[in-house]
Order: structure tokens, then C-alpha cells, then sequence
């Protein structure tokens, strides 16, 4: 870039706001990809003219014969310099010990500062142009730039974070530093020296110096540039503001990170992404299609997101390019297929007003969306990265579209979107389902269907044979029903999000043998046979996460689970009946009881709750909490004294498999997690092994994982 248009800030500014531009996922053709979230302030040009006393441009610019140089990067910890000034008065004397100067000569540290704050008023950080001016001293004491607070690592082009900055001939001079932010950030600080060789030489020779020069450093050599200035150009910005800047941008991700291995430090990267609809379009979906009472109550919470790992066919003769080309072709194709019996995941939430002013009316839209999400991402990790790490890494995350929001934004965002990441070895399906639309036995049901329908031998033309699943959904009908509202003085649309706390998050592995232990134990401890394998590991899980929380014995503790209505329903409904139809069971104990009795306890407890959660009592429930209609749940939902069993072991989620074979694993998103919360799935395995999902604050998981009784049941393959 021209240095006569822009300075170093502008200069990143820009380089950012491509990065911006580049990774924008509004298709081309949108205005919303003009708006950039810090666009450039320009001064106004109609000002005076400036002019200079030469008679041709060309007089006032020489350039230098330059002698080579040595360039060379050395790294600087965050704990080697605390703050800037040490880090520019440790260089300035190294290098002019190195030059040997004689003692009466003078030396000057001289850095290009930004005049942009120090302007009054300020000028802001985005004022396009080349605003700096000269610093130079005679003391110790020196700013740094060039700078480790421009976000360099912020720019990543689809490609994951850059390796290393790099600069090119221009402006390199005998004694010329920079000062970069080092790739893994924190406060470190890489310098790029340029020297005369035999000064060169003589720094690497330096102990003082290079003692605090980080091994990692690496070095290049360029031919390069000036008579022998005896100054030092430093370029930088006060290093305390970057690291005030740093922490506020960084502390709640420095938190998470502690808890994850370094191979979760790349984040999936979207390379493209689109809208399917359906392949065919039904009279039946262009009806409205009104919420439940129940739907309804599920608008102020968050997408479901599960999803699948598969390792990449270790087929030779198949390219990596070509398979992912065929592999995420097929997949539209199947999802536009799947889209013709589940068309309600194709369209959007919309909110009418009912004649009460003080209420709405929420129903589903499939004739104005653009369909369902289809993303294509890269990761830079492999299958063991994900599998292989002792919590599941945060990573794990970016696997999914929708992260964190809540099923009322479905009025502006597609109400299923399907990412497929692309890792090194591997590939993650992960589907982000609208939890106000389908539970999670209509979650699986789904996947399922996208599954079969991928592997179906049929041809593309025969479309008879192909729309014609095994298992079909069956919708309610609704044009007969009556249409619900629910009392909100906003549209539900514009529900809250629920911040999580930091958790760690572990997959715990339980055999078939060890759930059988289980089981036997409880039903012995009781006297009866009629206490199941779930019931059984939940009740000690229940009993387990509320010794590792070390609540007071008189306290009460709450164990609660979610239960599909539809066999509790009289006549029973079909399985395959698409919705949200589930139901809270629960169940209560004072902290001392349920630890100082017996396990059996606990699980006939649970058994209890289940058998009395009847069809009528889920019929009485439902009419008291709608008539009259009561607000939307807080987040009172998410009580510290709560263990809440998820998702179950019962759905068929290796059934899936996308032409890869059976799943390495199965991973969720990063909502609807708290402290507390467990997710059952059934074990790769199968034969009755289970694996829980365990989210919990960090010091009760150290302390759950500190338990023998527990982790003595949970396999050493966990993950």
C-alpha cells in the first residue's frame, strides 16, 4: 500500500476489513456485504492544497544503494517482558552493544507514533489516511510499534488463522525493528530486527540477550538496504493499551481455552454456503401451520443441535476434492428430497397478532423462505482431535450453524440448518434443528430419513420410488385446530438469550456390563425387577453430580428428564408423528436422604415418577399451565441444584452413516448446556452400552472425576 494514502493503522484496517468482506456470508449480490462493522472515515478533500518547493515529484524522492542485510524474527514470551518500554529499552541497548559505538558517541531510539488520540478532539481509530509523526529519545524509555494492537491474526481468508506476518524490501534499514503480536497472542511479541551482518552476529552472540529470546524464534535473511544510520526505528504503540484491549476482547475465551487441548484452537471455517427447498412443493405446505401451546412455550428456547463424526473413506484412487464435491452434492440432493415429507423445516416462523393486543399467535411459513441451510465448512483438525481429548473441545462448537440462539429468532433464520465440516481425515454432520418445531424424537427421525434417503439405490429420475421413505412423518393437522396465543407484550420473536457459564464439558462411557451392575444393584436394593437399565445410571448420575456439588444435606436436589408423551397418549400416538410432544418428569430429594440411602432409592424414585406420568396427568398438566395461558419460562429453568437427563440412548443415532459407515462419535452444539445437564446416547458398540454427555461447572467435574464409586463404572475409553 501506498505510505503517501495510508499509515499502519490503515493499512490493517484494510487488510481486516477484506478479511470482513471475504468471510461475509451474504451472497454476493447482497447490500448487506457493503456494510462493513468498521468502515473507513475519510477526511473531507475540499481543503487547501498543500504544495512543496520543488520543481519535479521526482526530485524529492532518492533512493538508497543498500548494503545486505541480515533479518531475522525473535520471539518474546509474555512472560519475558511485562510491559513495552522494558521490551524497547532491552532492544535499543542490545543493539547498540552489538554496534560496539564508542561511549561518547550518541544514539537515538526513534518509533512513527499515531497521532489519531492525541489529537483533541481524538480522531477515531478508523480515520483512513497517514497520521504519525516522529518520536525520538535520547533515555530509556521507548514505545514500540508496527504493532502488536493491529489485529493481524485477525485476517484468515476461509484458510484458519495465519501461520506467521511477514513484510516485504520496502523500508528496511540497518537497526529497523517491528513489532508484531505473536500467532498464540497473550502478550507475546515477535520483532523483526533487520542488522548489518557482523551486528547480526554479534546480538546472537549477546547471552543477556538472547536468554530471553524464545527458542521458537525464526529467522530469514534478505538483501536490503542504507548507509549505516547509528538509529533505531521502532514502530509500535504503547503496549499497556494493547494489553488492556486484549483482556477485555479475550477473558472469557482465555477461560474456555484453558479447559480444551490445543488441537481445538481452529475453529470450523465456512467456505460456502446455501438455501434448499424442497424438491417438490405440496398444496398441504402452503397452508399455515399454527403452533401448539407447546411450541409456543418452546419459543424462548434454543435450537437442538447434534450431530455426527464420520472418518473419510480410506479409498486410494478417491480424491479427497472429488469425494467432498460428490459427498456434499448428494447431500443437497437428499435434503431437497427430505424437505417433500418434513416441508416444515423448509419455512419460517411468522407472528400474527390475535384480537387480544396484549397477545400473539405464531405459525409456520413455507411460502416466503428461501428454504433450509446447507453450509460447507473446513477444520484444520483431525478425527483424534475430537475423539481423543479428555473434554470435549470447543471446537466442537463451530460445527453447527445457529450457535446460541433461540428457537423465536426462526422468524429470520432457517428453522433447520445442516454444516458439513470437512477435517483432514474426517467429516462432522451437524444439524441445527428448531426445538419449537420438533422434539428429539423428530430430530432423529429426520436425520434418519436424510440418511436413508442418501443411501437409497433408487436413480435420480425414478422420483416415485425415491420420495417413498420407510418410515414417513405424520403431521397434525392443523386447518381445523384452534390457533394459540400466549401473553407477551414483544413478539416472541425477540426473546432473551441464556448466557452458559464456562463449563467442562466429558463424554463418560458406561458398558453394557457396568448399566447391567447398575440395574441389578438397584433392582436388588429394592426388592423388584421393575426398574430399568436409563432409570438405573440416571439415578446415579443424579446421586453422583450432587456429591461431587457438596450441597447441604438439608437442601433439596431435583432430578428431572424430559419424556416422550406420544406412547402416554390415549389412543397412543404413532412414533413417527412429527412435533414436539414431550413432557417434564421429576423428581425431588433432600441431599441427605438420597445420599445416605441406598442407590436403589434413588432409581425407584425415578421409576415411580415414570410410571405415574400418565397420559390424564400430562392432559391436567397442559390444562393448567394454558387455561389460563401462562408466560413464557424464564431462566429459572436452569436451577444450580438440578441434574436434567437428556436426549436418549434409545434413538437409533448410528443408523446414520452417509455412505462413511457406522460414526466415530456423536458430538451436540454448544445450546441448551448448564450445569447439570446430561445427554444419554446410545454406546458405539451398542449391546445396551451407554454414553453420557456430562456438562458441569469445573470444580464439581474435578470433583465428580475425583469420585472412585462413580469413575470405578465408567469406562477408561472415555472421552
Amino acid at each position: 500500500m501506498n505510505h503517501a494514502l495510508g499509515d499502519g493503522s490503515s493499512f490493517w484496517q484494510f487488510f481486516n476489513s477484506l478479511s470482513e468482506i471475504f468471510n461475509s456470508q451474504e451472497e454476493t449480490i447482497s447490500n448487506k456485504l457493503l456494510c462493513l462493522k468498521n468502515p473507513p472515515i475519510f477526511r473531507e478533500g475540499s481543503g487547501p492544497i498543500c504544495s512543496f518547493p520543488f520543481t519535479q515529484p521526482d526530485e524529492s524522492i532518492r533512493r538508497t544503494e543498500p548494503p545486505v542485510l541480515k533479518e531475522r524474527m525473535f520471539h518474546f514470551s509474555s512472560e519475558t517482558m511485562r510491559t513495552l518500554k522494558s521490551l524497547s529499552a532491552f532492544v535499543w541497548r542490545s543493539i547498540t552493544r552489538a554496534r560496539k559505538l564508542p561511549n561518547d558517541q550518541e544514539t537515538t531510539c526513534r518509533l512513527a507514533a499515531g497521532n489519531r488520540s492525541k489529537m483533541d478532539p481524538p480522531l477515531p481509530k478508523n480515520y483512513f489516511g497517514v497520521y504519525i509523526s516522529l518520536v525520538k529519545t535520547t533515555a530509556k524509555v521507548v514505545h514500540m510499534g508496527s504493532s502488536p494492537w493491529f489485529n493481524k491474526y485477525g485476517s484468515e481468508f476461509g484458510m484458519g488463522k495465519a501461520v506467521a506476518v511477514r513484510s516485504g524490501y520496502g523500508n528496511k534499514v540497518d537497526g529497523k525493528v517491528s513489532a508484531y503480536p505473536r500467532r498464540e497472542g497473550g502478550g507475546s511479541i515477535d520483532l523483526e530486527v533487520c542488522l548489518l551482518p557482523e551486528f547480526m552476529e554479534a546480538l546472537e552472540s549477546d547471552q543477556e540477550f538472547m536468554s530471553l529470546v524464545s527458542s521458537s524464534s525464526s529467522f530469514t535473511f534478505l538483501s536490503i538496504t542504507i548507509k549505516q544510520p547509528l538509529s533505531i526505528i521502532i514502530r509500535s504503540i504503547n503496549f499497556s493499551r494493547v494489553n488492556k484491549e486484549r483482556s477485555k476482547r479475550d477473558i472469557e475465551r482465555n477461560k474456555r481455552n484453558k479447559m480444551v487441548s490445543s488441537s481445538s484452537s481452529s475453529e470450523a471455517k465456512i467456505i460456502s454456503q446455501c438455501f434448499v427447498k424442497p424438491k417438490t412443493v405440496s398444496e398441504t405446505s402452503k397452508d399455515p401451520y399454527n403452533l401448539s401451546p407447546t411450541d409456543h412455550v418452546m419459543l424462548s428456547f434454543q435450537y437442538i443441535q447434534k450431530g455426527l463424526l464420520f472418518l473419510k473413506p480410506s479409498d486410494g484412487a478417491i480424491k479427497s476434492q472429488d469425494f467432498m464435491e460428490t459427498l456434499l452434492q448428494k447431500l443437497k440432493d437428499s435434503l431437497a428430497t427430505a424437505l417433500v415429507h418434513f416441508y416444515l423445516l423448509s419455512g419460517r416462523l411468522s407472528t400474527s397478532k390475535t384480537d387480544d393486543a396484549s397477545s400473539y399467535s405464531v405459525f409456520v411459513d413455507c411460502n416466503n423462505s428461501p428454504g433450509a441451510g446447507f453450509i460447507h465448512a473446513k477444520s484444520d483438525l483431525r478425527v483424534g482431535d475430537i475423539v481423543g481429548s479428555k473434554y470435549v473441545p470447543l471446537v466442537a462448537q463451530s460445527f453447527f450453524d445457529h450457535h446460541n440462539e433461540v428457537n423465536g429468532q426462526g422468524h429470520t433464520m432457517s428453522l433447520l440448518s445442516i454444516k458439513v465440516t470437512e477435517l483432514l481425515d474426517g467429516v462432522f454432520i451437524g444439524l441445527s434443528m428448531n426445538h419449537s418445531i420438533a422434539d428429539g424424537v423428530s430430530f432423529w427421525h429426520f436425520f434418519n430419513s436424510l440418511s436413508e434417503i442418501f443411501s437409497s439405490q433408487e436413480t435420480i429420475d425414478n422420483n416415485i420410488k425415491l420420495f417413498c421413505l420407510k418410515n414417513p412423518p405424520i403431521l397434525r393437522q392443523v386447518s381445523t385446530g384452534s390457533v394459540y396465543s400466549l401473553p407477551c407484550s414483544e413478539s416472541p420473536k425477540s426473546n432473551p438469550r441464556f448466557q452458559t457459564p464456562v463449563l467442562k464439558e466429558r463424554m463418560l462411557h458406561f458398558s453394557s456390563e457396568a448399566v447391567r451392575s447398575l440395574k441389578s444393584k438397584a433392582n436388588q436394593d429394592c426388592g423388584t425387577t421393575m426398574i430399568s437399565s436409563l432409570q438405573s445410571l440416571t439415578a446415579f448420575i443424579w446421586r453422583s453430580i450432587t456429591r461431587a456439588r457438596k450441597l447441604q444435606s438439608d437442601q433439596e436436589t431435583t432430578c428431572r428428564f424430559v419424556a416422550d408423551s406420544r406412547p402416554r397418549m390415549v389412543p397412543p400416538l404413532p412414533m413417527n408423528y412429527f412435533g414436539v410432544h414431550i413432557s417434564l418428569v421429576k423428581t425431588t430429594a433432600k441431599v441427605g436422604n438420597l445420599l445416605e440411602n441406598e442407590f436403589g432409592c434413588a432409581a425407584l424414585k425415578l421409576h415411580h415418577a415414570v410410571v405415574e406420568h400418565t397420559g390424564e396427568k400430562i392432559c391436567s398438566e397442559m390444562k393448567r399451565r394454558f387455561n389460563p395461558p401462562c408466560a413464557l419460562p424464564s431462566e429459572t429453568f436452569y436451577d444450580p441444584t438440578i441434574v436434567h437427563m437428556g436426549n436418549s440412548p434409545r434413538y437409533d443415532n448410528y443408523g446414520c452413516q452417509f455412505g462413511m459407515g457406522k460414526a466415530v462419535a456423536v458430538r451436540s452444539g454448544y445450546n441448551d448446556k448448564y450445569d447439570g445437564k446430561v445427554s444419554a446416547y446410545p454406546g458405539r458398540e451398542g449391546g445396551g452400552s451407554i454414553d453420557l454427555e456430562v456438562c458441569l461447572l469445573p470444580e464439581f467435574m474435578e470433583a465428580l472425576e475425583s469420585d472412585q464409586e462413580f469413575m470405578s463404572l465408567v469406562s477408561p475409553s472415555s472421552g
